[in-house]
């Protein structure tokens, strides 16, 4: 039997090396997974947190308090609860739900830092500041060798925060922002990609007025706030930037407005950037382009140091561009607004203009506002902010639909103006002047109508007319000064009439000022009634108007060719001096002549603040006046009864005209006239007499009766003629009835009947 033998096998070292190299590479994928269980081991766990700590506390002086957990797959740091005590006792001054960083493995092994990816979910920070230093930790920062040069990349490739709330206080400025989030992602250069996402801010400052020492509260909100932006250096991009919030403009604390406030109110704050570009400079504003658009309350600007109380929103919405060329951004656009008012002076109800700043020149090619019940448009407008005195021209500013009432009203001087007017057209052009002192000039051309003065304001509806003209055209130049508006130089034309006026000063303090020189025509009846006393006449005038526009004093001197008054001819003024307050209207030295007859009255006085509408009170004086043209005054001339009284007297009267009130009964006005008669010559009826003397008492209740409507009682009457005089009272009654008792003297047959 043979043997059969098994031949040695041969060492294979390539098989065993493969052997080994399974082993080894099985060891090394087992590793991580190994690790990774001792790491989640909890005295590890422990270990890695207390070691942080110990470098948090050694390196910078931050106290802190976490759970740590590391894992190697992936490889990830991730800090649960972490807090960071404060030093001022109220409260940690960091806390962070969970913060997780997600560092490159092979740039650590390179040697470079690199976190990688870093989330942080839901931080609390509440810092305190002062000079410049958070003073609520307490931390050091580490000491930077000069040698050190700048980092060229991120040592980071995205930051994502996300639910975050900071509150910051410095001084009496304290500001919450949150909940918000966050992202950056990092490009090769240190080029940041920015996104940021905000809702409800708010913003809380105490400051003290330095007009007035009182201390208010800014309790301000920001509503929304949406970035995309890209940072490269000194090199900032937005792309975009949509931010909306609410100012606090009531000054007392606890007034905090809400974001539901309506888009038109004047508080809403907004901003808005597109393809913005800027460029910081070391020194000067830096360089800008792109797209602006922002919306604010004007009162901001008394944050600003501004000390004009200003009122009302602007908005303005265009292209910005700073190229360092000149001291401000060139600017195009649209400006527009609402409410716009400077202490009690309202501006613009609304505005809207396009504006274009070129070369430190701001350019207005339209300007359209709302304002004084009308609208303004103003062309072609120039202003030089940084030239001596800050130029400013106008080439035309057109006014349709303004009103005196809103103009008065607006300007603050009264909002309850005795007088209605009605700018209809009114043209300025060719304005020149300067902002700083405030000193514009231009030409003025105008139409108005419906020009009414009452006794009281005009929407009283007890008002009643005192003078008025229906239509007039203006022609003359228009001022603005620091305190009023001046219309000078200026030609008033309506009907016959043509007033040159000198100056009409409208002050911002509620004075007016009226200058009209010698040689103005008035035609009477272009102005009647005056109240309800019709008038005509061809006058001439100069006058001065001075005081506050409710309580005016008018001072002047007036001549009349023809003056008629309620229908009565008084004949012609030569000259009287006038002075007027409303509701009441006071001659004085009048000299007249009415046919062949010169009078005088020392006094009259048109008072319109009584019972009645009008009352006319005057004292008339005559050493000679025709009874021929005193009957025609008052159109006795008209009653046959007194076609055969010719005569020469010395008068002395008192009149009174009363028209509406208690006492005018029949509603058609009442004259009374007393006084006395001296006669040099007198022809009665064909009955010649040598002179004579009488006291009269005459009554007219109803003019429209004619003379039946009057009474007229002569209680005593002397009639010279030979040596005998007739005396004895007359009488008339309403009804045309007379009566005397007369009782004849004797009579030479000589004398001449």
């Amino acid at each position: 039997m043979l043997l059969r033998t098994t031949p040695a096998r041969r060492f294979d070292l390539a098989r065993w090396l493969a052997r080994v190299l399974c082993v080894v590479f099985g060891f090394v994928g087992l590793l991580p997974f190994v690790t990774e269980a001792v790491l989640v081991f909890a005295p590890v766990q422990e270990w890695a947190a207390a070691e942080t700590r110990a470098i948090l506390k050694r390196e910078l002086g931050i106290e802190a308090t976490y759970e740590a957990r590391l894992h190697l797959v992936p490889l990830r740091l991730e800090l649960r609860g972490l807090r960071v005590a404060s030093t001022d006792g109220e409260g940690p001054a960091l806390e962070v739900e969970r913060l997780r960083v997600r560092p490159r493995l092979f740039s650590l092994l390179a040697g470079r830092l690199d976190l990688g990816d870093i989330e942080v979910d839901a931080p609390r920070a509440r810092l305190v500041l002062e000079d410049g230093r958070i003073a609520n930790v307490a931390y050091r920062l580490p000491e930077q060798s000069k040698r050190t040069r700048p980092a060229t990349r991120s040592p980071f490739g995205s930051l994502s925060v996300s639910e975050a709330r900071i509150a910051v206080r410095s001084g009496d400025v304290s500001v919450a922002l949150g909940p918000f989030d966050l992202d950056v992602f990092a490009e090769p250069g240190n080029v940041f990609e920015i996104l940021l996402r905000s809702t409800e801010s708010s913003l809380t400052r105490a400051r003290t007025l330095t007009s007035t020492g009182a201390r208010v509260v800014d309790e301000d909100v920001l509503c929304r706030l949406e970035l995309r932006a890209r940072l490269d250096g000194k090199d900032v991009l937005v792309r975009r930037l949509a931010a909306t919030g609410v100012a606090d403009l009531n000054p007392h604390p606890g007034t905090r407005p809400s974001c539901t406030v309506p888009e038109e109110a004047p508080e809403r704050v907004e901003l808005r950037l597109w393809r913005f570009h800027a460029v910081m400079r070391e020194q000067g504003m830096p360089y800008l382009t792109g797209g602006l658009s922002v919306r604010a309350p004007l009162a901001l600007a008394g944050r600003a140091g501004v000390s004009l109380p200003l009122a009302g929103y602007a908005r303005f919405s265009g292209e910005i561009q700073h190229v360092g060329r000149s001291r401000i951004p060139e600017l195009r656009g649209e400006l527009e607004g609402g409410g716009i008012a400077l202490e009690g002076y309202r501006l613009a109800r609304t505005l809207r203009a396009d504006i274009d700043v070129r070369s430190d020149v701001v350019r207005i090619p339209r300007y359209a506002m709302t304002f004084a019940d009308g609208e303004v448009v103003l062309e072609d407008a120039e202003i030089e902010p940084f030239a001596p005195g800050v130029p400013i021209r106008v080439a035309r500013v057109d006014g349709r639909g303004i009103t005196f009432p809103g103009l008065m009203r607006d300007l603050d001087v009264t909002p309850n103006t005795v007088v209605r007017w009605d700018l209809v057209e009114t043209h300025v052009t060719n304005a020149r002047g300067t902002l700083s002192p405030l000193t514009i000039d231009a030409e003025l051309r105008g139409e108005t109508k419906n020009f009414e003065v009452f006794d009281r304001a005009f929407h009283d509806p007890l008002r009643r007319h005192m003078i008025g003209v229906p239509a007039a055209a203006l022609r003359g130049h228009v001022g603005v000064r620091p305190d009023a508006i001046l219309f000078y130089d200026t030609r008033a034309d309506f009907g016959q009439s043509s007033l040159y006026v000198e100056l009409v000063s409208v002050g911002f303090k509620n004075q007016l000022a009226i200058r009209i020189p010698p040689g103005s025509r008035l035609d009477l009846a272009d102005i009647s009634p005056l109240a309800t006393l019709t008038m005509k006449g061809k006058a001439e005038l100069d006058v001065a108007l001075d005081g506050l526009a409710n309580d005016p004093l008018l001072t002047g001197n007036l001549k009349v060719q023809g003056l008629e008054l309620a229908g009565f001819p008084l004949g012609d003024v030569h000259g009287a001096k006038v002075t007027f307050r409303p509701l009441w209207v006071q001659f004085s030295d009048i000299q007249a002549t009415k046919g062949t007859s010169n009078y005088t009255v020392p006094q009259a006085k048109l008072d319109f603040e009584t019972r009645a509408s009008l009352l006319v009170e005057a004292i008339a004086r005559s050493d000679a006046l025709d009874l021929v043209d005193f009957f025609e005054m008052w159109h006795f001339d008209e009653d046959p009864r007194f076609d055969a009284v010719r005569g020469r007297t010395a008068v002395n009267a008192a009149i009174r005209y009363v028209l509406g009130g208690p006492e005018d009964r029949c509603k058609g006005g009442l004259l009374k006239v007393a006084g006395k008669l001296a006669a040099h010559e007198l022809d009665l009826y064909e009955e010649y007499y040598d002179g004579g003397e009488a006291e009269f008492d005459f009554l007219w209740e109803d003019f429209a009766a004619g003379y039946r409507g009057f009474s007229l009682r002569v209680p005593r009457m002397v009639l010279k003629k030979g040596r005998g005089p007739p005396t004895g009272p007359l009488g008339s009654s309403p009804g045309g009835r007379c009566r005397s008792g007369g009782r004849p003297g004797p009579v030479p047959l000589a004398s001449p009947i």
